[in-house]
């Protein structure tokens, strides 16, 4: 059948293409509920694509008796409700929800009403009609598993929900249902929850109220927490200053009522009998406190629990500021002796000069526990402040004090480097390295020197090259040695290092590296012969790069050159000139030569004396690119426009018994404009 109406045409193919769309869905459906796991498993790949439509069809599934079809089928529409959740999907989200909530109504199976509660969550507005949910609240199976839909809602609503039920419900349940509400934290809870807090006639509801309140960090809430706390017998009492602490760390956190924060952790500090109440009241004073707190956080350890005790020095840790030091080290010497011997470890994880004093003067003490406590806490600071008392322990202490002592100069050392602070950590090294008898701490030693060379280390390095156990570790240390000799101006002692580096075998590029930092040292270091680095030449420039034919242009009739010949650019005329460079890689600078022009080119001439045929390599850096003719022919070529560094192009070559000529054609775009060049043997080092 044909028709002339094309609207009409368009109208049956779309309801062809729907039928088929419908019969497939129909279809991935029976393969969910079917017996082929295959087919299961591909359906369940493909029914999300049908959208939220598909919802209805595979409700029906969920209480199928094979637990294989039911999870398929819950996983799909999981997926689906996740998928009718995602911004701009409001119609999607609407249909989604309406079917879960149908999962929760009267007459459905349990085990539907389960799966419908772990499903709302994921989408329920937060202006959903809650109450399938709450009718479920007063469900002796369900009840818990409602509590707990709603608590992940977490909408005023559900929060509502949760606390109207609190009245009706027996007293351990009706406190789930707090603490439910409670972690919801809306505004609209807090004055139902004031109201339980107050009236409610079982003591453990009252004090969950209060820790459902906490979370507020309002103040006008202390008279409240009193109140139930002054009213509860002694098993919730706990429960009551739990939530105190809880109010009291909120409203620290929130800022703006110091004072109350304060006054409310000294008031529970005061007054509770547990310790672990205790415990936390004085952490909350160091977290939050000043120099005021110092003096009732110690009050509160005197006469108690070891654990306790042990309280006060983190506690006092979390104190900054100078009025607080000061007021902790005028607290200290009232302290018994266990309780120094805590704080002592406390002042070495402050690591505050200010504490250092207190910390040499227990190294000194007579009190071998003191000497064992001051080194622990001098191995925890991260401050080279720490190394002379180290220093003295290790040259006047036990045996047992000296390997303490070598340990702890170690960790100090170790501290520094990884806090990024190398020069201290190197010099914490050297110390160590001088305080060390025993080879394997001298090697640990050395090994961070090596890591943070300094060069005060100069001596110390250069005695161990011939060193049988720490010789090879000692020419490790010789190129960092040889930086930070550089970086002190210290030409002399750097030379000697680059000459022990030189003796050792060292590679070439090692030695590049070297020798690059000794750029503006004044030295007579003849890298040409070191490096194969060459420093003479002649030079011929500019002519004008007018296209990029011009890179095959002979504009000096290359690649036979005359050095006395004149040649013409435009109207001008150039001639070669004779240019050594003082560069120690052999830089030379065109611009100082030729002057500053943009798209031109130069030419380099020089030629090297080899006392035999050999393979080489031509080793070369430009700003801009390159052509290269060794003895008249090509060798190589690199158009680019870049930066120069230290050989950039590595070129294969063979050089002639005798004299060697080699050309370079220098391009010029814009900008720097230079080149460096090294012949050498084809592991990097000079060929004569």
């Amino acid at each position: 059948m044909c028709t002339r109406n094309p609207i009409l045409a368009a109208l049956l193919v779309c309801v062809v293409a729907l039928g088929a769309f419908a019969s497939e869905l129909d279809r991935l459906v029976s393969d969910i509920a079917g017996g082929d796991e295959q087919a299961r498993a591909m359906a369940r790949q493909l029914l999300p694509r049908h959208g939220v439509e598909a919802i209805p069809k595979l409700v029906p599934l969920l209480n199928h008796g094979d637990m294989a079809v039911s999870k398929a089928a819950f996983n799909v529409i999981e997926d689906l409700v996740n998928m009718a959740g995602a911004p701009g999907r409001f119609d999607d989200r609407l249909f989604a929800t309406a079917e879960v909530m149908k999962l929760l109504q009267p007459g459905q199976p349990a085990e539907m009403k389960v799966k419908g509660m772990r499903l709302l969550p994921l989408i329920a507005p937060s202006t959903l009609d809650l109450e399938p949910l709450a009718v479920l609240l007063d469900d002796e199976e369900l009840r818990e598993k409602a509590r707990a839909c709603l608590q992940h809602i977490g909408s005023s609503n559900a929060a509502k929900i949760l606390l109207e039920a609190v009245a009706g419900a027996d007293p351990a349940f009706a406190r789930a249902l707090v603490d439910a509400a409670g972690r919801i934290e809306v505004p609209s809870g807090i004055e139902p929850l004031e109201r339980v807090a107050s009236e409610h006639t079982a003591p453990e509801v009252r004090a969950a109220a209060l820790n459902a309140l906490a979370w507020t960090g309002d103040p006008a809430l202390i008279a409240l927490f009193r109140e139930v706390r002054g009213n509860a017998d002694e098993a919730n009492r706990i429960e009551c200053e739990r939530a105190a602490i809880r109010l009291a760390e909120n409203m620290g956190r929130k800022g703006g009522n110091w004072q109350h924060t304060i006054g409310l952790y000294k008031e529970i500090l005061s007054e509770t009998e547990f310790d672990v109440i205790t415990r936390a009241a004085m952490m909350g004073l160091g977290r939050f406190g000043d120099e005021t707190v110092v003096e009732p956080v110690v009050a509160a350890a005197e006469g108690r629990s070891s654990a306790v005790q042990a309280t006060v020095p983190p506690a006092l840790e979390q104190l900054w500021g100078r009025a607080a030091t000061r007021r902790i080290l005028e607290v200290y010497p009232k302290l018994d002796t266990a309780m120094q011997l805590r704080m002592l470890e406390m002042f070495g994880r402050k690591d505050d000069p200010a504490y250092l004093p207190v910390l040499e003067e227990a190294a000194a003490s007579d009190d071998p526990a003191f000497r064992a406590a001051s080194l622990k806490a001098l191995a925890s600071s991260r401050s080279i402040d720490a190394l002379p008392a180290l220093v003295t322990i290790a040259r006047e202490g036990s045996e047992a004090e000296r390997a303490l002592a070598l340990e702890a100069a170690s960790n100090v050392a170790g501290s520094l480097g990884t806090a990024g602070d190398a020069e201290a950590a190197g010099r914490a090294y050297l110390e160590l390295f001088n305080l060390a008898d025993d080879p394997a701490v001298r090697r640990t030693a050395l090994e961070g020197l090596v890591r943070h060379p300094v060069a005060d280390a100069y001596g110390v390095i250069t005695d161990l090259l011939d060193d049988d156990v720490l010789s090879e570790t000692a020419h490790t240390a010789l190129p960092g040695l040889f930086g930070a000799l550089v970086s002190a101006g210290d030409e002399d002692k750097a030379l000697d290092v680059f000459d022990a580096v030189l003796c050792g075998g060292a590679s070439p590029e090692m030695l590049v590296g070297m020798v690059s930092r000794l750029q503006g040292v004044h030295t007579a270091l003849d890298t040409t012969k070191l490096l194969g680095v060459i420093k003479e030449w002649h030079i011929i420039g500019p002519f004008q790069w007018t296209s990029e034919d011009d890179w095959e242009t002979a504009f000096v009739g290359e690649p036979d050159i005359d050095l006395e010949e004149v040649y013409t650019d435009g109207d001008a005329e150039r001639r070669w000139k004779e240019v050594t460079t003082a560069d120690a890689l052999g830089m030379v600078n065109l611009i100082d030569v030729i002057g500053q022009h943009d798209h031109v080119f130069a030419y380099a001439y020089t030629e090297i004396e080899v006392p035999e045929a050999t393979s080489a390599q031509i080793r070369l850096g430009s700003d801009d690119g390159n052509v290269v003719w060794l003895n008249g022919e090509k060798i190589w070529e690199h158009r680019v426009d870049r930066g120069s560094g230290v050989d950039q192009d590595i070129i294969p070559s063979q050089l002639e018994q005798g004299t060697n000529r080699i050309l370079l054609k220098i391009s010029q775009g814009a900008g720097g404009w230079n080149f460096m060049l090294r012949v050498t043997t084809p592991d990097g080092a000079a060929p004569w």
